[in-house]
């Protein structure tokens, strides 16, 4: 998914509660610049709520709204792995798992 325009965000720590509002509000920035092409690195988030999968369903609608596209990697092992699956949103997604370092 590496284009000229590829724009990259990473997080880390837990995303939940304010802290998915902020990556929520840091990506629709990021959108709102002109920057439809999100490569976003979670390999480093140590939990996640549903707070934190809205925030990726949200952005991930703001993006396809505007023609653009979004590619998240994370641990496959990791809570927001497993709160993705159980949400289904996997199936939605463009997820690239990335090993265990």
């Amino acid at each position: 998914m590496q284009t000229a325009a590829t724009c990259h965000f990473s997080f880390k720590g837990n995303l939940s509660g304010r802290k998915a509002l902020e990556v929520k509000q840091a990506l629709a920035g990021m959108i709102d610049k002109g920057n439809h092409c999100l490569i976003v690195d979670l390999t480093s988030v140590c939990d996640a709520d549903i707070a934190g999968v809205n925030a990726l369903a949200l952005t991930y609608k703001k993006l396809r709204d505007v023609g653009g596209k979004m590619e998240i990697r994370l641990h496959r092992e990791g809570q927001l792995a497993r709160m993705l699956h159980i949400t289904r949103f996997d199936l939605l997604l463009t997820i690239k798992f990335v090993q265990l370092s």
